[in-house]
């Protein structure tokens, strides 16, 4: 057997529902040197069985791990793979159809990248965006002290022999463990960005992006850890508090958006006041929004990508 060139690592939890549009997200790639490796977290509704077929057929690796978190799952996927290259995707989210065609050509033209990230779109029926054409390297870990820059870590290809130099995920941090990924990656290897949209990410009741009070602590925690590398400058320390209030606060604001879809007024209310509380400016947009709807004007209230 042929060793891939990358290998396509999908924790699952609990998502049997999306889990097989987002294998298939992969199937239909253009590029076609790869495996997938699906670790199973102990998930306690009957993914093992949705996925049973794929795993007697071949088409993927499938392990079953007891409940530990989604850092030590992928981690579990690292230790398995074979390809030179690691594409992480979340069990609910799809992969663009060219995504790793892409991003294995721009690993190759840069041999010392950790990894390589493009766009995301919130939603899996967005059209695609046009290319902006950018294209930069990340050589300071302290670059990410202004945000974490990504969504999710299925907008990226990393290098393997980089994620195992650094140690993987951090798997006592929960929902920020990529961002901390990415600092330290930052160490070892630039990492680079493209103005090409990679991933599709699915906005559900389950996501665990939604808990914005819980990721908000993580954050902190995440600043206490590197306070004395990448945040260790009082001038980058306020640069990272000032990230995570406005993350935090646009994460409440998007809440409340699918609150409002929902119908669900109260909670659209305290979604609001809870971003305004974490970072002021946040009242500036809510206003504009407010004035354009009273005005007439058209407007658009969807926030900008991450």
């Amino acid at each position: 057997m042929s060793t891939p060139q990358v290998s396509v690592v999908i924790p699952a939890y609990n998502h049997r529902a999306y889990i097989l549009d987002t294998l298939d997200s992969v199937f239909r790639q253009t590029y076609q040197d790869y495996e997938v490796i699906v670790v199973n977290d102990g998930s306690p509704d009957d993914t093992a069985e949705v996925l049973r077929p794929l795993a007697a057929a071949g088409r993927i690796r499938y392990y079953e791990q007891p409940n530990a978190g989604q850092a030590t799952a992928r981690n579990r996927g690292v230790e398995l793979a074979r390809g030179e290259y690691i594409a992480f995707l979340d069990d609910d989210d799809l992969l663009l159809p060219d995504k790793l065609e892409w991003q294995v050509a721009c690993l190759d033209r840069y041999p010392l990248a950790s990894a390589v990230g493009g766009g995301c779109l919130h939603s899996v029926e967005a059209p695609e965006p046009p290319d902006p054409g950018y294209e930069y390297q990340i050589t300071d870990p302290a670059r990410f002290a202004a945000g974490p820059k990504f969504t999710s870590p299925g907008q990226l290809l990393f290098r393997r022999a980089a994620l195992r130099s650094v140690g993987g995920f951090d798997p006592d941090l929960c929902g920020v463990e990529d961002w901390d990924l990415y600092i330290r990656l930052a160490e070892v290897g630039p990492l680079v960005v493209v103005g090409r949209v990679g991933l599709r990410y699915r906005w559900h009741a389950a996501n665990a992006s939604n808990n914005v009070a819980g990721q908000h602590a993580q954050a902190r925690r995440l600043l206490a850890k590197h306070s004395r590398s990448a945040f260790g400058t009082l001038a980058i320390r306020r640069l990272a508090r000032r990230a995570i209030r406005e993350v935090t606060s646009t994460n409440y604001l998007r809440q409340a958006g699918r609150r409002k879809a929902a119908g669900d007024w109260p909670g659209w209310a305290v979604s609001n006041l809870r971003a305004v509380w974490v970072n002021p400016s946040a009242a500036w947009f809510l206003t504009r929004v407010l004035v354009r709807k009273v005005t007439g004007r058209a407007t658009s209230t969807e926030l900008p990508a991450d």
